[in-house]
């Protein structure tokens, strides 16, 4: 009997979808392969060489971007300030309040007229005299005219004491005068004869006789007349006194004098006040209304009030004048961040670098901002230098207060097309940057390289000896053999 053995014939179906399947997952690994590979290039993460050996990495070519990163600051305003009272009294005024705007020269609030100090209130009065002052400096014309009525005063002084020392000088006497004084004279001599004769017949009479009292001024009268008349006649005959002459020209010289300084104030007076008087003049303005102003709180400046400690009624006293802070007023117009730069990178930044802002208290929003100053001297902490760098946002808005923290990123170089290695790749010999080249059978070769730019972990290589896709030894995977390692790059 034949025994046949039959095999059983099986679907092939399941074999051949097993094997798309195969298939399938080695495309899918190759797309997913190619697409971290991609991810990891745009985001300048190369690949540190294999899985299977860790322990090199690999020359990736991209685009590499530098920038100065985990740096934080303060937001503050462009300017700030704090008003304090500068007198005593009570707050019977109050004109603002916290988040108000206000521009320059607003008052705020101020202290009751009653209750300030006497000082305070004489101010008023000076203020109202400087600007009288200062109004008739500035008023040329009654100026002139004053100093022109003053100027034709002096000169009719100086007229009438010439004309007096001339009345001394008998040379310039005429026959006419002198027959006159004498004609003068022995008339008041007549005169003062019969006053004599007419005492003589009262002269028994009571002392308190009126007609005997009236005789005797006559007789005092006209001897009087007669010594005068005698004097002028003797002038002529001899040229008077000496005395009486010094005198007199004594006198014209101080109206010749007079004369000379009211001339010299009618010229200053036609050219205008000087700059010194109109300064002493509006330095009195000055000091007289600040005196004033100590009643106040006045803005220096246009701004936002961020605090505001003064209530109606308060009584300011003179233990908190100059201490305590009444008002605080911070300019928003710009907003600005301090932070400090490494000597390390203080090289590579620039005035107009732009940066980029992020605030942990605004989350999911980026802003902008530029380098607006860099100090010029650094500052030593722990051994570490850094410099002030000041950074202005561009973009700021009603979010961003002084105060908040932000997190920095300046980007300070980049390269489109750069060849680039893990900083772990890089190591220090005799002061000169080098790479240890893997060959295929595993040999490692030094070689010197040139350094561009540092992007976080990566630095770029610009030597030409050594191109993408090679292969270089990774020393970030061996830290447990510190003893044999080499100096590793730093930045």
């Amino acid at each position: 009997m034949d025994h046949k053995i039959q095999v059983e014939k099986k679907s092939k179906k399941p074999g051949c979808f097993i094997a798309l399947l195969i298939l399938l997952i080695l495309i899918s690994g190759g797309g997913l392969y190619a697409l971290m590979t991609g991810m990891l290039n745009r985001n300048l993460i190369p690949a540190p060489g294999t899985a299977a050996d860790p322990s090199v990495a690999t020359v990736e070519n991209g685009p590499l971007i530098a920038m100065i990163d985990e740096v934080s600051g303060t937001v503050r305003s462009n300017r700030s300030i704090t008003l304090k009272w500068k007198t005593t009294g009570t707050v019977s005024a109050i004109y603002s309040e916290i988040g108000a705007k206000v521009k320059k020269d607003d008052v705020l609030a101020e202290l009751s007229e009653d209750t300030l100090p006497v000082s305070v209130l004489a101010a008023s009065v000076e203020l109202a005299q400087a600007e009288e002052d200062y109004a008739k400096l500035q008023n040329t014309a009654d100026k002139v005219a004053a100093a022109l009525s003053d100027l034709v005063t002096a000169q009719k002084t100086v007229d009438t004491a010439k004309q007096a020392v001339a009345d001394l000088d008998p040379s310039l006497a005429s026959e006419d005068e002198i027959r006159i004084a004498y004609e003068t004279y022995l008339k008041a001599q007549a005169q003062f004869d019969a006053s004599k004769d007419k005492f003589e017949e009262v002269r028994s009479a009571d002392p308190d006789n009126d007609a005997r009292r009236k005789r005797i001024g006559d007789v005092v009268g006209y001897r009087n007349a007669r010594d005068n008349a005698l004097a002028e006649y003797r002038f002529y005959l001899d040229g008077g006194d000496a005395l009486e002459k010094e005198v007199r020209e004594a006198a014209l010289q101080l109206a010749e004098a007079a004369l000379e300084q009211k001339q010299q104030a009618y010229e200053e007076a036609k050219s205008g006040p000087t700059e010194a008087e109109l300064a002493a003049a509006q330095a009195k303005i000055a000091a007289a209304q600040t005196t004033i102003d100590t009643a106040k709180l006045i803005a220096p400046f246009d701004g936002v009030v961020t605090k505001f400690d003064t209530k109606l009624n308060d009584t300011i006293t003179a233990a908190q004048v100059d201490t305590v802070t009444a008002v605080q007023i911070d300019d928003i117009s710009k907003m600005l961040i301090d932070i400090a730069v490494s000597e390390l990178e203080i090289s590579q930044v620039e005035l107009g670098q732009n940066a980029e802002i992020k605030f942990i208290s605004i989350p999911g929003k980026t802003y902008h901002g530029v380098v607006s100053a860099i100090a010029d001297t650094g500052k030593t902490n722990n051994n570490a230098v850094s410099f002030d760098v000041t950074i202005r946002l561009t973009d700021a808005d009603a979010n961003v207060l002084p105060g908040l923290t932000a997190d920095i990123k300046i980007p300070i170089a980049a390269v489109d097309e750069a060849n680039y290695l893990p900083i772990s790749a890089v190591y220090l010999e005799d002061g000169e940057a080098y790479v240890n080249v893997v060959g295929a059978d595993g040999s490692k070769t030094p070689l010197p390289v040139k350094l561009g730019i540092k992007s976080g972990l990566f630095v770029e290589i610009l030597s030409d000896e050594l191109s993408a896709g090679q292969t270089v030894e990774n020393f970030e995977m061996k830290k447990e053999e510190t003893d044999n390692m080499p100096v590793m790059i730093g930045f």
